[in-house]
Parts: structure tokens; C-alpha cells; sequence
């Protein structure tokens, strides 16, 4: 259910994107503008995209809204890094590659452009994208248009994993085992290869564990 508003959500924002609308007070978050089969251009704040000449054969007006972040749902294993740009009209297709830039808030090599299918639900990665670290942005190349968005790799949820302290509650501090490892020196290693419990390896004077012959 909650994947079904997002899709129409972003539906209804593409569709709606031809209506004048207010500016925000940090600046303007859509535009628009005729653009025929001579090229030429649209831009909204570091969004933009550039349509070469005889990409399209009639006049259309080609807009740019942004549509905010956290939804829809990036695919699993992934992040946005950034706003929900819509470029409209949706769906219509050009004879040649048109530009988009969108800004990212994050410029490592793991950022990269995606495109929404709202049809399907899905967003598909823009192959060939490259990121500009100077100004904080992402370009890549698409034949048609939808919403787009940066997106990196996700930080693990749950911070790391607590290590194993061992008997002595210090990573690396030889104990005394007093069951039947009775004075052999234990050591706790988180790798789970060196001896917890009541395991009898002795590490006494080694760098490491072994089992005594």
C-alpha cells in the first residue's frame, strides 16, 4: 500500500508539473520552458537538462520540478543522495540522448544516477553517469524522461557489531582458566579462532593459537 501512494505521488507531481506554481523561499524548485527542434536548455538551481539539436521534431514544453527526498524507496542495499528531480513530459521520447544534471549531497564513487519507472515500480540505474565533486552534481544521458535521483550505497543500520570480550572483558589479555583448562593462559580473539570458554588452547607465549600436541 505505502508503495502504491509513493507511485502516485510521483504520477500525480509529473503530471501536475506543467501548472504554474509559487517559488519556495530558498529559491525556485521548478521551471519550464518551449523547446523545439533547434535544442536548447532548462534549469532549476544545479538541476538542469540539455536537449541537443533534433532530439525532438515539434515545440514541447519541457519542465523540472524538485520533488523532495525519502521517497520513493530507494532498492535495497541503496541510499538517496539527494532530492526527487521530475523532468517532464514523462514519458515522451527523444531521437538522440538528451543531458540531465541533478545536485547530490554526496560525492564518492559509490553515487550514482537513477532513473524512476513508475510503471514499474522500479528505479533503474543511469549507466555511464558521472559525478562532479566541484559543484556537487551528477550527469548522465537519458532518452526519456521521469523523476531522477542520486543514490550511494547504505550505511549498515545498527552501528558494529559488539566484539566477544572473552572471560578477562579484554580483547587480548592472557587469562587464567579455573575449570578444566586450569592453568593454561587464555586469550579472547573476536574471530572466534582462539579459545573462549573452557576451550583448552594454549597461547602462552604465541603470537596466535594452536591446539597443544
Amino acid at each position: 500500500m505505502k508503495r502504491r501512494e509513493q507511485v502516485s505521488r510521483l504520477v500525480a507531481a509529473l503530471a501536475l508539473l506543467l501548472v504554474p506554481g509559487c517559488s519556495s523561499d530558498d529559491g525556485p524548485t521548478k521551471a519550464q520552458s518551449t523547446i523545439g527542434p533547434a535544442g536548447g536548455s532548462v534549469t532549476v538551481g544545479k538541476a538542469s537538462v540539455v536537449i541537443p539539436q533534433g532530439a525532438t521534431g515539434t515545440d514541447r514544453e519541457i519542465g523540472i520540478e524538485k520533488l523532495g527526498s525519502g521517497w520513493p524507496d530507494a532498492p535495497a542495499g541503496l541510499e538517496l543522495a539527494g532530492d526527487v528531480y521530475a523532468f517532464t513530459p514523462h514519458g515522451i521520447g527523444f531521437a538522440s540522448p538528451v543531458t540531465v544534471t541533478i545536485p547530490v549531497n554526496a560525492t564518492t564513487s559509490d553515487v550514482k544516477l537513477y532513473k524512476y519507472q513508475p510503471g514499474e515500480s522500479v528505479w533503474t540505474e543511469v549507466s555511464g553517469a558521472t559525478v562532479n565533486a566541484s559543484d556537487s552534481t551528477i550527469t548522465g544521458l537519458t532518452s526519456s524522461f521521469s523523476g531522477f535521483c542520486g543514490m550511494k550505497t547504505a550505511k549498515p543500520s545498527g552501528g558494529e557489531p559488539t566484539p566477544d570480550m572473552g572471560p578477562s572483558g579484554d580483547k587480548g589479555t592472557p587469562e587464567k582458566d579455573m575449570g578444566q583448562c586450569k592453568g593454561v593462559e587464555m586469550q579472547c580473539d573476536t574471530s572466534a579462532e582462539c579459545c573462549t570458554g573452557l576451550e583448552c588452547i594454549d597461547i602462552s607465549g604465541y603470537k596466535g593459537c594452536f591446539t597443544p600436541s
